[in-house]
């Protein structure tokens, strides 16, 4: 097979150099590898819970101690609220030091950008310098090219919910077009508006193509084809162009990338940011797709002198900002690496530097950009020289544009929200365990209650007994209210016991004072003048416990 240096450094192959760990027996290879022979398996008769515990206790801190390796020249893609990481070059020397690492990370929890708290998934290929976009349906991840590819498939696509990779289709023509098919260090971008995939550019055995393919994803990715496969005649071959997707006006922009490259593959001439190449929506659906090319010109100064165009580059990074616009970052050559920012204005074309605070970094290339949701912009990877960049993941704070080391998400931290968690958990243990304790108690007296009152003998003559007593208590409580029922109604008619001789009340008779105690509710008496002429009925409050008898009124 024909081989052709890497532009980075001579001796590149454009073929894979190593054996990755799978092969290409089955279309869909299974993503984690099989355990070995003498590995023990377990039936569905082992204990499932005894197993589950096995799994935490030596799965987890086996995962835990995976360590990140840092990495250049990475597949950077957002799905949801999680951001991946695939693949990449761990050697900047070694051109062919891809690594099978995808990391991931999820955004909902704020991190420092030195120590990111890295998921692992298993791969099954070690890639590098494959270009990558989310899929419209934030499931699947695709890479453009094929390096490293063993079956030289022109398109990968990850899914991230079963952790498989399955191969795009091989292009429009058969074998004759697939037979030792490479490409490198394309561009791609995900219409969101039609589901299609542009990968443009890159590089084949015989250097920089203009190659346009399109591969309609709205499909799975078992049956996903290839609309268009052929060359832009417009548009020169370019090695890593910028290719991004613009919502409005719904556009695939294609700029930069260089257009020549040396004996040993690197870079001699890139192209400038004054000339600009979109694909509308509508073409890259149609049977002939057509670019459009824009001149870029640059944004005047405040004090009215003339502007400056970015300075031509290669492996920069570049997002869609929320306005529309487009950030490049960073971007050089081998030796050069630079650290500026512009911005490129899509309603009349012209480009500004975005001046941003604190850069950690002499300079950056090889690296990944993906803007969130929270107006923080995270720079993944890279290198600078011989050196990778200073932290796995910086960050790009919006709001007063300046390089942070930490990823913040406003709200309660995740310390804070484990510790409410916690007692929560603990207040509504101690509620469950204190009803449980009263439940108890309760039962406990209701017992004791029915004991108390059980006979306490078991013949007829003490069950009698008892009811006996019973039953006398309550023919004296009814006497005593029969009797204050007809106090009341005395004292109603006026009719009142007769005193005694020494004015105190006649206490030979059966009744005592105490039986004519009142209930505390208010009375009605009978008042009579001082003579005796006349008489009033008087309600009064209810009477204090002591008894008091009214004079006797006069004999008529």
């Amino acid at each position: 097979m024909a081989s052709f240096s890497h532009p980075w450094g001579p001796g590149y192959p454009l073929t894979h150099s190593h054996t990755p760990p799978y092969t290409h027996s089955h279309p869909h290879p299974h993503p984690h590898p099989q355990p070995p022979s003498s590995a023990k398996t377990f039936t569905r008769s082992s204990p499932s819970l005894a197993l589950k515990c096995l799994a935490l206790l030596f799965i987890s801190p086996l995962a835990s101690s995976l360590a990140y390796q840092p990495v250049t020249y990475a597949t950077t893609a957002l799905l949801g609220t999680r951001l991946y990481v695939i693949g990449g070059q761990t050697d900047i020397a070694v051109p062919t030091s891809y690594t099978a690492q995808i990391a991931t990370i999820s955004l909902t929890n704020s991190f420092d950008g030195d120590t990111p708290p890295w998921d692992f998934m298993g791969n099954t290929f070690a890639t590098a310098r494959a270009p990558g976009v989310s899929g419209r349906d934030q499931r699947r991840i695709f890479l453009g090219g094929n390096v490293n590819n063993p079956s030289h498939s022109p398109a990968m696509a990850f899914d991230s919910n079963t952790r498989q990779w399955a191969q795009a289709p091989d292009l429009p023509g058969g074998a004759s077009v697939m037979q030792n098919y490479t490409r490198i260090a394309s561009g791609v971008a995900l219409d969101s508006s039609n589901g299609v995939l542009v990968q443009f550019g890159g590089t084949n055995a015989t250097g920089p193509t203009n190659e346009l393919s399109l591969l309609d994803t709205g499909k799975p990715s078992g049956i996903m084809f290839w609309t268009f496969n052929g060359p832009l005649h417009n548009m020169p071959g370019l090695y890593a162009p910028i290719v991004v997707y613009l919502p409005n006006p719904r556009m695939t922009l294609i700029m930069g990338g260089c257009d020549q490259l040396d004996a040993q593959g690197s870079p001699t001439h890139c192209m400038g940011f004054d000339t600009l190449y979109t694909l509308s929506s509508e073409t890259v659906t149609s049977t002939v797709p057509t670019a459009r090319q824009i001149n870029a010109t640059a944004m005047a100064n405040s004090d009215g002198t003339s502007g400056t165009l970015p300075p031509p580059r290669v492996m920069a990074c570049a997002v869609v900002l929320m306005d529309g616009n487009v950030l490049m970052l960073g971007g050089g050559n081998p030796k050069s690496p630079l650290a500026d920012a512009w911005i490129l204005n899509v309603q009349n074309w012209t480009w500004f530097q975005r001046a941003i605070g604190d850069i950690p970094e002499q300079g950056i290339m090889g690296h990944g950009c993906e803007l969130t949701r929270r107006e923080q912009i995270l720079v993944i990877g890279g290198h600078h020289g011989d050196t990778f960049a200073n932290r796995p993941i910086s960050v790009i704070r919006m709001q007063d544009w300046r390089w942070v080391n930490k990823y913040e998400v406003p709200g309660v931290s995740v310390g804070v929200k484990i510790g409410l968690t916690l007692s929560v958990v603990v207040v509504v243990g101690a509620i469950i365990a204190g009803l449980l304790i009263r439940r108890q108690r309760i039962g406990k007296t209701q017992n004791s209650v029915n004991v108390k009152l059980k006979p306490s003998g078991s013949s007829p003559q003490a069950h009698h007994n008892s009811h006996g007593r019973r039953g006398g208590r309550a023919r004296r409580d009814r006497n005593s209210s029969s009797r204050q029922a007809s106090t009341l109604d005395n004292a109603e008619r006026g009719q009142f016991p007769q005193p005694s001789s020494g004015g105190q009340p006649n206490r030979s008779s059966r009744s005592t004072a105490d039986d004519y105690q009142v209930p505390m509710t208010p009375t009605r008496h009978r008042s009579f003048s001082p003579d005796g002429s006349a008489s009033t009925v008087v309600e009064s409050s209810p009477m204090p416990p002591a008894y008091t008898v009214n004079p006797v009124p006069p004999q008529s």
